[in-house]
């Protein structure tokens, strides 16, 4: 009798802590999709954010709009304790492909974003035609898209609930194939992503420290320099007519405006 007593009282305090944990968690959720719903207006509806960089934003911000509903309302259910078995086991497999599928959206996109910004700086000088930025834009977010949901698909097959608790989601039988499946999944979405963009941003920040602006050169420097590229032979024949002490003379003239033209070039450049 005692032991039934007591497990009834356990049961009870393990309601209550769910309860808990899921009403913290829809105030999160609820929150984090008010956040993103101002996001994505003001991305919708200002013309400076109409750029390529902030379409994979805008979409990544969509993904985790329907995550956190997706979120919200399984722990409002949970919450209200109306889970059966069949619909309990939906809930959880669609909430966890979603928040799986988001999670692999932002991975990817944040490393697409990461690459465009280390080829922006690191060549600013190369200039693309629009035509195939945009389609290599567009590849990228069909890839991006592609391997999220390929990624969080078998999820759908694994992810189950438990008869006597239909609101927790769990994977019951856990295999060989399920468990490298699973290493594959979070190596995908976090490890690879999170070591791509470490290497990235350390390139960039390893470049911008290194780089060092060049000079101006104004219209005189480059004038001087290309006077300097004509050879000692054409600025003698000009002096053909002329006596040859005068010639030597000018000879050494031209030497000594070549020497200073060259120094004044290297200070220019350097």
């Amino acid at each position: 009798m005692e032991a039934v007593v007591v497990n009834n009282s356990s049961n009870a305090n393990d309601k209550n802590l769910n309860a808990l944990v899921s009403s913290v968690t829809v105030l999160i959720a609820g929150m984090a999709f008010c956040i993103n719903t101002f996001l994505l207006i003001i991305i919708f509806r200002h013309r400076y954010f109409n750029k390529r960089i902030y379409r994979l934003i805008f979409i990544a911000t969509v993904s985790d709009i329907v995550a956190n509903f997706s979120l919200n309302m399984y722990y409002t259910y949970s919450i209200g304790n109306i889970f059966n078995l069949l619909t309990g086991r939906w809930f959880c497999r669609i909430v966890t492909f979603t928040l799986s599928t988001s999670s692999a959206v932002w991975a990817l996109i944040l490393c697409l974003l990461a690459v465009s910004r280390y080829i922006l700086i690191s060549s600013p000088t190369v200039r693309c035609c629009s035509i195939i930025r945009n389609y290599v834009a567009l590849i990228g977010q069909i890839a991006v898209a592609i391997i999220a949901v390929s990624i969080s698909l078998p999820l759908l097959y694994f992810i189950d609930v438990y008869k006597d608790e239909p609101d927790f989601c769990d994977i019951p039988h856990v295999s060989f194939n399920i468990s490298a499946y699973l290493i594959i999944h979070t190596s995908i979405i976090y490890i690879i992503p999170t070591t791509f963009l470490i290497a990235v941003y350390w390139k960039i920040i390893h470049y911008v420290i290194r780089y060092v602006r060049p000079r101006q050169i104004n219209l005189v420097g480059w004038t001087e320099f290309l006077i300097l590229q004509q050879p000692y032979l054409w600025l003698l024949l000009n002096n053909r007519n002329v006596k040859s002490e005068i010639g030597i003379a000018h000879y050494m003239h031209l030497s000594a405006i070549r020497l200073r033209l060259q120094q004044r070039y290297r200070l220019l450049i350097h």
